[in-house]
């Protein structure tokens, strides 16, 4: 358990974008922190879910960032008009990543994603994602295939040639065989021609894969390497853009930005667990551009407050660098629209940290939207 907040934290190089749109001119100062705040509290304390949040319509489209501790887990809920006869509104369930194994002292992401599965009534999964093959992402899916229907799984095809990983692959083939579906692995060509097209999601949304790499070549760090590999997804409903990072790093980033992807965005997924190596002013000023006003701009963190070798998860610069982002006052946390699912996990134990810090986010037919917490 850690008996207390560490007082320095080892940050990454920042990539400064060179024409920022974002509110970025003034480089970050590391050791740059608001008075009288511990500005490791990324999230804005009172947003708990109300009663109205928690019982969206049919027709909204909702992202949970379920709370695994370290690791990420999404559930993605499409539209539903309750007419299966046609390609609109489907009411899918999508499960992107799924938390760690629960092996050498960490999380079983499984037991958390499947309570709150349990709380949705959910029973059913059409998609489950993998961004990449990193145990806290992939390792709760043995959990998720032997308590659900699993009809398709799609990975982006890198293996790391983990023993791990290879036992996860043959129980997806498996799970997708039992339940008539398919394993799209690598994604492209399969789930789509190529990188950009859409998936068939239901014709109300536009959903886009930007990333999905079965090579590992991006990136001076084996780590980083695998991580750059990821999952990329891009949606819209209703004017409403939300963009799903996996645990991309700054050279993904980079490689996106100067491909010309529409990166633009209300709803950022922020890649790595808001790593100093991830969510770099080149990215948030393609995400966030002067024509998406702050109030209309929302981050999302996966993370359990986790020191790596003295690099914490999330990064103080990181969460400076959104809150900066996101509100007039990057000083004030409450001003700002940044959640995380580690907030207030500084003295809790890796299982304690888990499941208390749930995030819901509903995008309403009409494009407004608004996240909570779930506690």
């Amino acid at each position: 358990m850690l008996t207390k907040l560490l007082q320095t934290v080892l940050l990454g190089l920042l990539v400064i974008a060179s024409t920022s749109c974002v509110d970025t001119t003034t480089p970050l100062d590391p050791n740059q922190r608001p008075p009288g705040e511990n500005l490791l509290e990324a999230a804005t304390p009172p947003a708990r879910c109300s009663v109205e949040q928690l019982a969206p319509t049919a027709m909204d489209l909702q992202l949970h960032v379920i709370d695994v501790g370290q690791g990420d887990a999404l559930l993605l809920r499409t539209p539903d008009d309750g007419d299966p006869s046609n390609a609109t509104a489907m009411g899918l369930t999508i499960l992107i990543d799924a938390g760690n194994l629960g092996e050498l002292g960490t999380n079983d992401g499984a037991r958390y994603v499947a309570d709150w599965f349990e709380r949705e009534g959910i029973e059913r999964i059409d998609y489950a994602i993998v961004t990449h093959a990193h145990a806290d992402h992939f390792g709760g899916m043995f959990g998720i295939f032997e308590r659900f229907d699993v009809e398709n799984v799609v990975d982006p095809g890198y293996d790391p040639g983990t023993t791990r990983y290879r036992e996860y692959l043959a129980a997806a083939e498996a799970e997708v065989a039992e339940n008539g579906g398919q394993l799209f692995r690598p994604p492209v060509p399969g789930l789509v021609t190529q990188l950009g097209d859409e998936l068939m999601w239901g014709d109300e949304l536009t959903v886009r894969l930007l990333a999905a790499s079965d090579r590992a070549t991006l990136g001076e760090r084996d780590n980083a390497r695998v991580n750059n590999t990821s999952i990329v997804i891009h949606i819209e409903y209703n004017g409403t853009r939300l963009l799903l990072m996996g645990d991309a790093e700054e050279e993904l980033e980079a490689a996106l930005v100067n491909q010309g992807v529409d990166l633009r965005a209300n709803i950022l997924k922020v890649g790595h667990h808001g790593s100093s190596t991830s969510s770099s002013n080149l990215l948030l000023s393609a995400v966030w551009p002067d024509e998406i006003p702050r109030e209309r701009r929302l981050a999302l963190i996966s993370s359990g407050r986790r020191d790596f070798n003295g690099a914490q998860l999330p990064s103080v610069g990181t969460v400076f660098r959104l809150r900066r982002a996101t509100s007039d006052d990057p000083n004030v946390a409450s001003a700002a629209r940044v959640f995380s699912t580690e907030f207030g996990d500084e003295v809790k134990s890796e299982e304690e940290a888990a499941g208390d810090d749930n995030i819901v986010t509903v995008v309403r037919p009409d494009g407004t939207f608004d996240a909570c917490f779930v506690r």
